[in-house]
């Protein structure tokens, strides 16, 4: 299966964050990113991994949400 990397703006703005707490999340550990030509990257599968074990955030990111 191909995993398609996000730049660590679009996991931000998937997140409904910005750059600072989306580099917090991955300095704590909380979110796995890997770095690709100097630039911090994220997997797509890791984000949805990182959301998945998140309910409250689910509830408020409506690609997530089961109405």
């Amino acid at each position: 299966m191909d995993d398609r990397l996000l730049t660590l703006a679009q996991a931000a703005d998937r997140l409904h964050v910005g750059r600072t707490t989306a580099y917090r999340l991955i300095r704590d550990g909380a979110l796995t990113a890997v770095k690709v030509a100097g630039t911090t990257r994220v997997r797509e599968s890791d984000l949805s991994a990182y959301i998945a074990g998140r309910p409250a955030l689910r509830r408020h990111l409506p690609a997530f949400r089961k109405d």
